[in-house]
């Protein structure tokens, strides 16, 4: 019988099964010995053509890389803590990738994650093909490198002036098995062509699998032309390429996390669009190149590479290129007509005034805007003289939009216009003056801004008061507080007026900011609780813990701060509540300030919360767990263990997981770990007399961490023959450990097992069979617990060659727990056991008397029930 179940004739015809694959995952993983291997992670689908079940077994698929054939790989622990990927954007843990037998239905389609390490993969020439084989018959063979590049979808074409930029667009899925097509393209641009400056595009469809490709990108970019780029996960580019940037749209990057996009707005040559890439590839060659080599740009290029030329190359451009430049004036792209505008700053000849002069009496906006800005900063005088023309002009929108341009950029030699347009009888003109006056720092601004406040525009007195609020000096300190405090009487606080109030911490403003306290407007009452707060008055906390319960979550958070830095009594009379609140934001600021503390009145409080069955039935539990497994003192991991044991289902589950972390935080651990490796038989270093001395140290460092005291005790139920005092000793820690973690259904079974090894063998089957319910879906358990009753049996079967004639009720016995270990067996193996330890089944000396029974060799005949697939790997 083939270990498949199929049978042995040939099963497809060509063509029948078809495989494609997505999200492939290439890395580069440092193993424990420091060695690196690479590995590979990728979905596979398998489409059945034909009308037979198709079922495959891991070893039924081959990868063939430039060393050799690899079959699926097992996970170690060094790949399964490091690594996790995106997969449909959603993240993936690596340990989704087990080894599973599946079985596809005629004309149905299968999805299944495979593993293989460790390769040998030219990043280069990337050479990766998979195989899908049943009973010597080879079903269907992909190109994984063929396919990944197929997904990129890349498309490259040479843009901007002498065609000196490569534009690299991506339509499909970049991941970081097709990377390697990318730096291909680049670098065979580079080599040649020539090309030394590239922008490569990421748009809306683009699909970026591995966040690890997006830093990469990330780096090309912001490094590419200054340093040596070193990532050992990707190729390296040409060392003559000088710049590449990077264009990154809402919706690709919107893939990455919220802080990889933070991050992203700080790196060189890491754009938001094309245009703003093409442009900072584009500038640089604007001061290297030709002049007739731009101008060959500016006559048939294309619009963005044009309009970029223009902005830039003002200054090499002479008189007999302008017929060029105003023949942009009328072109249908606003880009074009814009830049040409701004270009004409740099000409003084009667047509440039003109155009320019034309346009600012344009009645659009951005026209007449952008002809403004060029004549204040062109460094000709007859095209300022010109302004100062318009600047007079009757036509009032013309006069405004002029004064705007000089306040946007203002000059000291404009200083006394803009000083004679700040007393001008229109309100906008006098706004836009004074914005000027302050870029420039007029001599009479503190005067000007003073007699601001008094203006009859409203818009003149905010801008006044802004200003003096930013100011440092103490006559407009004193005039700024006026100001807020009669304003105050009106309007409830703005947020420049509350941080103006925090900083100048004045006692009069409280009973200003007193009335807006039950504003219907959330941001008002947290302003007017952090003036109250910052400036001080004695009496405001107590106010303040009188109107908590009417104020919002986010007011509460900052009054409950404030009370407890100051350490009021009331804080102890709100955190209850807080406690209680719905509001998430609420109970974790409360818990964070309890965590702080740490004292046993903190562990109280907190652990009152979880009394609470509203609380202890959603997910708000967490948080003050989590809260009590900070605090880590005796009682607060004693009120976490209670609720292990005996809590509701979601308490339970929420106790749990911070024990877990209380325990993770321990000074044990790392000698934990150390003991580990030297157990394990694969380590040239295994020494489990070393291992113990290290379990002993672990004890030592923390007695009441349970992990330590179940490696200790775990060697001895190990050991060949252990003394009754080695015995005795592990059962004392596996019942410290027992006690310590309740949910440890290892440190559970092992103390059963230790009993029944002590001889007392009803006592040891009592201690899992009372549990068994707790541990139902537990696969370790189950093995466990099937280990015990092979030791049950050995005494058992002992005490029955020492009695003549042999009991027949001991008989039974025996047989009733052969039978049980059998079924506890075969739960473990349709709970999940793997592989290898359904293998270890055969040589475990626990199991020795199992394996008489004839039902045990049934246990390797029978399929494998393995727990679903989750849902996102579906």
């Amino acid at each position: 019988m083939l270990a498949c179940g199929l049978v042995p004739a040939p099963l497809v015809a060509d063509d029948a099964v078809r495989l494609s694959m997505d999200t492939p995952y290439l890395e580069l993983s440092a193993t424990e010995s420091g060695d690196e291997v690479r590995w590979l992670s990728v979905f596979v689908t398998v489409s059945n053509q034909t009308d037979k079940e198709i079922r495959i077994p891991p070893n039924a698929w081959q990868l063939r890389d430039a060393r050799g054939t690899h079959g699926p790989a097992p996970f170690t622990e060094a790949f399964t803590t490091q690594y996790d990927l995106v997969d449909d954007d959603e993240r993936v843990a690596l340990e989704a990738f087990q080894l599973r037998e599946v079985t596809v239905k005629p004309g149905k389609q299968e999805r299944v994650g495979l593993f293989f390490q460790p390769l040998a993969f030219d990043l280069r020439r990337p050479d990766l093909n998979l195989t899908l084989a049943i009973d010597k018959q080879q079903l269907a063979t992909i190109d994984l490198a063929q396919l990944a590049g197929d997904s990129l979808l890349l498309t490259s074409r040479r843009i901007g002036p002498a065609r000196a930029i490569g534009l690299l667009k991506i339509d499909g899925e970049l991941n970081s098995l097709n990377a390697t097509g990318l730096v291909r393209e680049l670098n065979k641009l580079s080599d040649d062509e020539r090309v030394l400056r590239f922008v490569i595009e990421l748009n809306a469809e683009t699909r970026v699998a591995d966040n690890g490709v997006m830093a990469w990108l990330r780096q090309v970019a912001t490094q590419t032309g200054l340093s040596e780029l070193s990532n050992d996960r990707f190729p390296q580019l040409s060392s003559d390429i000088l710049a590449v940037h990077l264009t990154e749209s809402p919706s690709a990057d919107d893939k990455n996390s919220s802080f990889d996009r933070l991050q992203a707005e700080h790196y060189d040559n890491v754009h938001p669009n094309p245009e703003a890439a093409i442009e900072a590839a584009v500038i640089p060659l604007c001061e290297r190149l030709p002049r007739e080599t731009l101008l060959a740009e500016l006559r048939t290029g294309e619009t963005v590479s044009r309009q970029v030329v223009l902005r830039y190359c003002g200054e090499r451009l002479v008189d007999d290129d302008l017929p060029t430049i105003l023949g942009f004036l009328t072109s249908e792209h606003e880009s074009l007509r814009l830049a040409s505008l701004e270009t004409l700053r740099h000409f003084e000849t009667p047509s440039a005034v003109a155009a320019l002069t034309a346009a600012a009496a344009s009645k659009d906006e951005e026209t007449a805007i952008a002809a403004l800005s060029a004549m204040t900063t062109s460094r000709y005088g007859r095209v300022r003289n010109q302004l100062l023309e318009l600047l007079n002009s009757s036509d009032m929108t013309l006069r405004q939009r002029a004064t705007r341009a000089l306040a946007q950029h203002p000059q000291p030699d404009w200083a006394p216009r803009i000083l004679e347009l700040a007393g001008d009888a229109d309100a906008e003109i006098r706004r836009s003056a004074l914005i000027g006056l302050i870029a420039l720092g007029h001599p009479q601004l503190n005067e000007l801004l003073r007699d601001g406040l008094k203006s009859n525009d409203d818009a003149i007195r905010q801008l006044s008061l802004r200003y003096l609020m930013s100011s440092h000096d103490s006559e407009n300190e004193r005039l700024a507080i006026d100001a807020v405090l009669k304003q105050l009487e009106t309007s409830p606080p703005s947020r420049a007026v509350t941080l103006f109030l925090k900083r100048v911490r004045d006692r009069r403003v409280t009973p200003q900011v007193r009335r807006w306290l039950n504003s219907e407007t959330p941001r008002v009452r947290r302003r007017v609780v952090q003036i109250m707060l910052a400036a001080g008055e004695p009496s405001v906390l107590d106010e303040l813990a009188r109107e908590y319960a009417s104020l919002g979550a986010t007011e509460q958070t900052e009054i409950l701060n404030a009370l407890y830095n100051a350490s009021s009594k009331d804080f102890w009379n709100l955190a209850p509540q807080s406690l209680h609140s719905k509001r998430g934001r609420l109970l974790e600021v409360t818990a964070e300030l309890l965590r702080r503390d740490g004292s046993d009145r903190a562990v109280s409080l907190l652990s009152d919360s979880l009394n609470d069955e509203t609380l202890a039935a959603s997910k708000r539990a967490l948080p003050v767990c989590q809260t009590l497994a900070a605090i880590a003192t005796p009682a607060a991991r004693g009120v976490l263990i209670k609720h292990v044991k005996d809590g509701p289902p979601t308490l339970k589950a929420a106790s749990t997981a911070a024990l877990q972390q209380l325990y993770a935080r321990s000074p044990a651990v790392r000698y934990v770990f150390q003991g580990t490796q030297l157990l394990n038989p694969m380590n040239p270093r295994y020494n489990p007399t070393l291992a113990r001395l290290h379990f002993n140290l672990a004890v030592e460092t923390d007695p009441d961490h349970p992990e330590s005291r179940i490696a200790r005790a775990d060697i001895t139920l190990k050991a060949v023959d252990p003394s009754q005092e080695e015995l005795q000793a592990a059962r004392e820690d596996l019942r410290a450990a027992t006690r310590l973690d309740p949910s440890s259904s290892n440190a559970l079974t092992c103390l059963g097992l230790t009993e029944v090894r002590l001889g007392a063998i009803e006592s040891g089957i009592r201690i899992v069979e009372d549990q068994r319910e707790r541990f139902n879906d537990d696969s370790l358990y189950h093995y466990n617990t099937a280990c015990i009753y092979g030791r049950a049996i050995e005494s058992l079967e002992a005490r029955l060659k020492l009695q003549s004639p042999p009991s027949e009720a001991l008989q039974k016995t025996i047989e009733k727990y052969r039978a049980q270990a059998v079924r506890d067996l075969r739960q473990s193996i349709e709970t999940g056991l793997d592989e290898h330890n359904r293998n270890w089944m055969r040589d475990d000396p626990d199991l020795e008397t199992i394996r008489q029974s004839p039902e045990f060799e049934k246990l390797f005949e029978d399929e494998i029930v393995l727990p679903p697939i989750p849902a996102e790997l579906n």
